[in-house]
């Protein structure tokens, strides 16, 4: 597997793994947006990272966008992290740890659906605690979950 920064030519295989993971849900138009705003590289708030397919060198496994957090002191957020598998998803986050080595909190806020129960486990395995839920924020049902994961590696 291959990571690398989202790129111009990126764009078409990150919306398709968007696509193929969040097709007919309420999430999958703005996590679209979002990749969009990450292919803009002057934009701190939306970068990315590709996960590749070494064998082809052009399948898109995975997908992470991050980003800092405007007026937070050394915060960055989790927007999405869509893979086709565990482990393109497990390899993402570890390159996310690498490019914000300086970061001294990084949130993941995510709707409490199954479709994002893939990523929600990776982000546990690799460290990132629940410090809060917002019951019936997403929806009537729907809490929104805050995933964080503090410098040393724990939540907090």
């Amino acid at each position: 597997m291959i990571v690398r920064p989202l790129g111009a030519g990126d764009g078409v295989s990150a919306r398709a793994l968007v696509e193929q993971q969040f097709g007919g849900t309420r999430y999958c138009a703005r996590l679209i947006e979002q990749v969009g705003l990450a292919l803009n590289p002057s934009d701190v708030e939306y970068r990315g990272l590709v996960a590749l397919d070494a064998a082809d060198g052009g399948t898109a496994l995975g997908v992470v966008l991050f980003g800092e957090v405007a007026g937070a002191s050394a915060v960055v957020k989790v927007h999405a992290l869509v893979g086709s598998h565990g482990g393109a998803l497990r390899f993402l986050v570890a390159a996310v740890e690498d490019v914000l080595g300086a970061a001294r909190v990084v949130l993941c806020e995510v709707a409490d659906e199954p479709v994002f129960s893939r990523a929600v486990g990776v982000l546990v395995e690799s460290g990132f605690v629940e410090e809060a839920r917002a019951v019936d924020l997403v929806a009537e049902g729907i809490a929104q979950r805050f995933l964080v994961r503090r410098e040393g590696g724990r939540g907090g």
